[in-house]
């Protein structure tokens, strides 16, 4: 008799466990907890990061424009450079042996015109001669006075005083020419011998010096020969990145831009 209140307890016991196990009170999840918010319209702000280099807007590259060792480095990295400064100088062993076989020859010319000019003034004093001594001789054989052997002779010293004159004519003429030609060699010569000279083409920072003194360069003639250094302009930068082509469309002209250098992390 006494067992039967306990079978009613227990089924009782089990009864409210189902209860509970249906309702959740007894092996469900915890409640989570959700934040909510009253809706309202708000401006969504896009970004896109990526990384790049900070250069300087303007940028020269400079390179000596002939072959030869570098003699003379006046300015080192950093250095503020005004234009028309002068930066280095390159001895051009060919272009120097060059030019002074120019000026040799020039004043070899020189020497020619010279001389030429000497044999035209005395061609033009024999030719002065020669016709008054024929001038006369034409008279005094029209009265006789000499023979025909004496008068050809004069004519012959004037017919050849007056081929020499013109010979020396030409002979000037021709080492004038020579003089002229010799003249723009040696301008040549010297403009060439000039590009072993560098100077800054504009004001800036030397941000590259990519040379030492005494080191040998190749010039831009050859190739695109040695860069000896580079000058910027460090007033006004630019950034140049490489936006992934995933991100690419999201980016518009007129956006607005971060940038953090590493550098400079706290500002």
């Amino acid at each position: 008799m006494k067992l039967k209140p306990i079978l009613i307890a227990l089924g009782v016991i089990i009864a409210l466990l189902v209860v509970a196990k249906l309702t959740g009170l007894i092996g469900g999840k915890k409640a989570e907890k959700v934040t909510i918010e009253k809706a309202a319209d708000r401006k969504v702000i896009e970004t896109v990061t990526a990384s790049g280099k900070i250069q300087p807007e303007t940028e020269v590259k400079l390179s000596s424009e002939v072959s030869g060792e570098v003699t003379e480095l006046l300015v080192k990295e950093g250095d503020v450079v005004k234009k028309g400064q002068l930066l280095c100088k390159v001895r051009p062993d060919v272009l120097k042996s060059g030019f002074d076989r120019a000026n040799a020859s020039y004043s070899s010319q020189k020497a020619s015109v010279a001389s030429s000019q000497q044999m035209l003034t005395q061609n033009q004093g024999n030719m002065v001669n020669a016709e008054a001594t024929y001038k006369r001789n034409v008279e005094l054989f029209n009265k006789k006075v000499i023979s025909a052997s004496e008068f050809d002779a004069g004519k012959a010293a004037y017919l050849t005083a007056k081929t020499n004159l013109g010979r020396a004519k030409a002979d000037l003429t021709a080492a004038k020419f020579m003089l002229e030609q010799s003249g723009a060699t040696v301008q040549e010569a010297g403009a060439n011998l000039a590009k072993a000279t560098i100077f800054a083409p504009v004001d800036g920072v030397i941000s590259k010096l990519s040379v030492e003194l005494g080191d040998r360069i190749l010039g831009t003639a050859q190739m695109a020969g040695t860069e000896i250094m580079r000058i910027s302009n460090l007033s006004s930068m630019e950034v140049n990145v490489d936006v992934n082509e995933n991100d690419i469309n999201r980016v518009n002209v007129g956006d607005s831009a971060i940038i953090e250098v590493d550098a400079f992390a706290d500002k």
